[in-house]
């Protein structure tokens, strides 16, 4: 999905010459063909033949195709998330408001940089553990504002806008995220980390340049004061 929305992120700038969106998109056709490929290789899910004798409901797994198969496999994630909604309905997340609220709270809280390094998951919203949200969540959000305005710089400059694809793949994981958590565990939380790290990361390296060129300005300025 990150690799797509890039592609797509390409194909949208005006400046990028079409030669240059050619190579983006076929680099990302290859990625998708060669990821798919892999996919199907390696799991025997899609692709073993077991011998001897099988029970009923294997029999047929075992003489369908690799489509039938892969669409088992999605109907049984889906299935798989259902019931363990009924048997763990204590971490339940019912609704969208529901899952904002926990991606909010807890994504940015307990299971962010600055949560405590055992969490106590029984307790949903927790001040102990998830006050450092309202820390590393402004801190993110800031991010992407300065990602905003380094992609535009960037593509200003003539440069590949980086920053805009950093701040593509955390939006898109943050909408991924929120839209399908089904559960308050820690695990459907982890695609939030990358994407929202170099956004901090990004916006705190531009604060510490900026404090630098002050600093350095007002050095260079002090012995015409003095002289004066």
């Amino acid at each position: 999905m990150a690799i797509g929305s890039w592609a797509v992120l390409a194909l949208s700038l005006p400046r990028v010459p079409a030669g240059r969106k050619t190579s983006i998109v076929g680099s990302a056709l290859v990625i998708h063909i060669v990821a798919l490929a892999t996919f199907v290789l390696l799991n025997p899910m899609l692709t073993a033949r077991p011998r001897g004798p099988l029970s009923a409901g294997l029999e047929i797994i075992a003489r369908a195709g690799i489509r039938p198969r892969f669409e088992a496999i999605l109907l049984y994630r889906l299935k798989l998330s259902e019931l363990q909604r009924q048997e763990h309905s204590h971490y339940a997340l019912n609704g969208l408001p529901d899952k904002i609220q926990a991606v909010a709270v807890q994504g940015f809280g307990r299971f962010g940089p600055f949560g405590p390094r055992l969490s106590h998951f029984p307790v949903r919203y927790d001040w102990v553990q998830d006050r450092w949200a309202l820390i590393w969540g402004p801190w993110v959000v800031l991010g992407a504002v300065w990602a905003a305005r380094r992609g535009r710089r960037q593509l200003r400059e003539g440069t590949p806008p980086t920053a805009w694809a950093i701040l593509l793949q955390a939006c898109l994981a943050l909408m991924s995220v929120t839209i399908y958590i089904p559960l308050a565990w820690d695990r459907y939380y982890l695609p939030l980390v990358a994407g929202s790290s170099l956004l901090a990361a990004g916006l705190a390296v531009a604060v510490f340049d900026r404090l630098v060129r002050l600093l350095g300005s007002d050095r260079r300025s002090a012995p015409a004061r003095i002289s004066t």
